[in-house]
């Protein structure tokens, strides 16, 4: 078995090892210093240069399978030597007049080194790739980075009338760029001094666009990271603020549109071959309208990661220092270990019992499980060894980044008593790692005070514009955090306890009335919408519940219907609620028209989804969001409904209705409206405590259901 090592010198045990400072650069907007590698001007394209008569190229598919490039030998331009990396500048070229500045930045005493493949979106140039700060980031930890810019864009621009540009030449653009990012993969591959089973993207705007059509055809790809792609053209094109309005009505007739149709990224992104793939939205961000992003986060795969930035500061705090990088790295690193034997361990003194100093060994962890140094440096406080190599118990040695960890691993996890929903799990892991440990991961776990937490906390709503049942929710996992280590006896106090927040929410959501409802119905003229719209307001199940409903969920005899899991993370899971009704009431209007569609979907066996995407052919449920802003929010705008852009509003909204109805206006008993909702506590409802009867709840359905309209049982 061959060992890593690290030390812990006497008497410094409990000291934390010094972090590597990165330079502070975001990676978007770089300053260009003097002295740097410039890039020769692009030559005019040479209608007499016979070295590419034979290129053809395909501009309706990302793939290269109907194009024929030509590569040419790369011309090698400057090598620039520092004392970590290097930089070499080529000249890489396929097609008439389109020569490409390639920069491969390739770290020092690293034989082949995992890539990862840089492309900034529409108008970035290769600057970027100039700055000698940007270098020493992106080569940090061992890795190559190789950039370019997409066509039509910087030094590629040339050969054209001013007219044209990136955007009225989006098909092309597009195309010839995704060709250009399989090419380049394929100069990589032919140096022989980089890894080519480890290659990453990162990519951002209309890049991040490029970069998806590309991974969806060339697997070589292995982990891909998306910042704000464009994408859904005809949405795009008709309300991007990118997009100037003297030349948006060309860029909306039916030729353009049919033109990029085949290269829209939402159309792509289901069929992304990257092992690992994380999309990050900026929702503050406006070149991508609200619709279009909403359509493109349903889209990802089954497994990847969406990672969302409410503000500005969030997404500086995530991308300073490039902090991002950490994840795509990461990614690539775990996809070739070393050898399941190889492991870390600690090396430390003791006093053995003839009173002389020896060296003590402990096992950590496997270089497998733990591929970073740092990773071994959280295990090591994850483990408590620290406090065991000083004598147990040995309160304030602990950092508070090792209660947090112990959190995540053992009261939160899979083997957790409370395990947590597919849908929450992540949320909590943003709000510790994102929040709690990157402000307290590095202080000493007792040593924080009740009022640096307060004035933390108050910060998060006043600067960061964090709503307060949002802090109170990071409050509360804190209070969590100490006291597991509590129970453990490894801190001695939770310094939480003294600190108070606000948890009343100034949300309030948009009700719809039955009048406004039926008016919503009428408009949607597909059966399959009518009757999901229908069934979430007459049921008032949540939406992922009313996704993953089966026509075998529908006991028809016995009036009800069965709630047993929900649809969430593209699967079935457990309901949201512990309450042990697992039932809805299913009135005889309401059933008629579940009859009726059942007749009509070509889905209707006993195992199959009521509410099917067609699209997928009946394998899923139908997706929520798209629906929303495709047809439920328009629909409601017409039926009267005041939605003003942003405000949530989806199906759930059906379920605050149908409560603030049957209350306020129904006079329903509030314990059967507690039934109906499947509220597991009464105070969810209205605090009150009276016996739920179901008759009464099927009564109260078909109450709700006269007033919209209908009250005649469908035969």
């Amino acid at each position: 078995m061959s060992n890593i090592v690290f030390h812990f010198p006497f008497g410094a045990i409990s000291k934390s090892i010094k972090a590597l400072i990165l330079i502070s650069t975001a990676l978007l907007t770089v300053s260009i210093s003097a002295a740097q590698l410039l890039p020769a001007p692009s030559p005019l394209a040479n209608s007499s240069d016979a070295r590419f008569n034979d290129v053809h190229e395909d501009w309706t598919s990302p793939a290269l399978a109907d194009t024929h490039l030509v590569p040419i030998q790369p011309l090698l331009g400057l090598i620039d030597d520092k004392p970590r990396y290097t930089v070499e500048l080529l000249q890489v070229q396929w097609r008439r007049g389109d020569p490409i500045d390639l920069y491969v930045m390739k770290p020092k005493g690293v034989k082949k080194p995992p890539v990862i493949l840089y492309l900034y979106g529409y108008p970035s140039t290769t600057d970027i790739f100039r700055n000698d700060a940007y270098e020493d980031l992106v080569t940090k930890n061992g890795f190559a980075a190789v950039g370019f810019v997409s066509a039509l864009t910087g030094h590629r621009y040339h050969d054209r009338p001013l007219k044209q540009w990136f955007l009225s030449e989006l098909q092309e653009s597009l195309a010839t760029s995704a060709h250009d990012v399989q090419m380049v993969l394929n100069y990589l591959a032919s140096r022989d001094d980089l890894d080519m089973d480890r290659i990453g993207m990162f990519a951002t705007g209309s890049g991040a666009s490029i970069a998806i059509l590309t991974s969806a055809v060339d697997p070589r790809i292995k982990v891909l990271e998306a910042l704000d792609p464009w994408s859904d053209w005809p949405t795009w094109l008709a309300t991007s603020p990118f997009v100037p309005e003297d030349e948006r009505a060309q860029y909306v007739t039916p030729d353009f549109l049919k033109r990029v149709a085949p290269l829209d990224p939402l159309e792509w992104l289901p069929k992304v071959q990257a092992k690992k793939f994380r999309l990050d939205d900026e929702l503050y961000g406006r070149d991508t309208p609200n619709p279009a992003k909403e359509r493109l986060r349903a889209a990802v795969p089954d497994g990847a990661r969406v990672v969302v930035y409410n503000t500005p500061n969030e997404f500086k705090a995530a991308f300073a220092d490039g902090k991002n990088l950490e994840w795509i790295q990461h990614q690539l690193q775990s996809r070739s270990l070393p050898a399941a034997t190889t492991s870390w361990v600690l090396r430390y003194p003791i006093t053995a019992s003839d009173g002389r100093r020896v060296e003590n060994i402990m096992q950590v962890g496997l270089v497998r499980d733990l591929p970073k140094e740092k990773d071994a440096w959280r295990e090591v406080d994850k483990l408590g060894l620290s406090v065991r190599i000083n004598g147990d118990p040995c309160f304030g040695r602990i950092r508070f980044s090792s209660l947090a960890e112990h959190y995540l691993k053992a009261d939160f996890g899979a083997d957790a008593v409370r395990p947590k929903s597919v849908n929450t799990i992540p949320i909590v892991e943003h709000y510790v790692r994102d929040y709690l440990i990157k402000r307290f991961g590095e202080n000493i776990a007792e040593d924080i005070k009740p009022i640096e937490i307060q004035k933390w906390l108050k910060s998060l709503n006043e600067t960061n514009g964090l709503a307060w049942p949002t802090i109170a929710k990071i409050r509360g996992l804190m209070l969590r955090i100490y006291k597991i280590r509590l129970r453990h006896e490894h801190v001695a106090k939770n310094p939480v306890l003294h600190v108070e927040t606000r948890s009343k929410s100034t949300y309030r959501a948009i009700i719809i009335t039955p009048a406004q409802t039926l008016t919503i119905l009428k408009s949607l003229v597909s059966p399959l919408h009518y009757t999901l719209v229908l069934t979430c307001a007459a049921t008032a199940l949540r939406s992922s519940e009313t996704l993953a409903l089966r026509w075998a969920d529908v006991l028809w005899s016995e009036g009800k219907i069965r709630v047993s899991k929900r649809w969430a993370k593209g699967e079935d899971g457990e309901t949201k609620t512990n309450a042990p009704d697992g039932y809805v009431p299913l009135h005889p209007v309401l059933a008629g028209h579940l009859l009726a569609w059942q007749r009509q979907t070509p889905h209707a066996k006993a195992t199959d989804f009521m509410f099917p995407s067609m699209r997928a052919g009946g394998r899923k449920p139908l997706c929520s969001s798209v629906f929303v802003a495709d047809h439920l929010r328009p629909a409601a705008k017409k039926a009267g409904v005041h939605i003003e852009d942003g405000p949530r509003f989806g199906l759930h909204n059906s379920r605050h209705s149908l409560s603030n109805w049957l209350v306020n206006m129904a006079k329903v008993e509030p314990k059967t409206v507690q039934g109906l909702l499947r509220h597991s506590k009464i105070q969810t409802t209205l605090d009150l405590h009276t016996q739920e009867d179901s008759d009464e709840t099927r009564a109260a359905q078909g109450e709700f259901l006269t007033a919209v309209g209908m009250n005649v049982t469908v035969q």
